[in-house]
């Protein structure tokens, strides 16, 4: 049976479900503030956390810093090797050349 509202008549159903609709809202401002506690907790324990790994971040650079200071510079690792283990130029054509794959 419909309802007048403000001159408009509203089906019971309808004005049912806006009131359960609410009734929801109502309820879920509630619990806002329990949810906020929450994020805010789990915000605190991320923050301290990202502390602790960029600590532990600053303590390796330190140690590979020293390290990378106390070894040989790349200059002086690479001198010792003469070149690559593999030919930098195909084979020349002759009796080798058979047993080689063509490049």
């Amino acid at each position: 049976m419909p309802v007048p509202v403000l001159g408009i008549d509203v089906p019971a159903r309808l004005i049912l479900r806006a009131l359960d609709d609410l009734h929801a809202i109502a309820q879920a401002a509630r619990t806002l503030p329990d949810v906020e506690a929450r994020l805010a907790q789990r915000i605190d324990e991320l923050e301290s956390r990202a502390t602790e790994v960029l600590d532990a971040v600053s303590t390796a650079e330190a140690t590979l810093g020293d390290g990378i200071a106390v070894g040989r510079p790349p200059a002086a690792r690479v001198a010792r090797y003469p070149g690559p283990p593999w030919p930098s130029e195909p084979p020349s054509r002759g009796a080798r050349a058979s047993r080689c794959r063509p490049w």
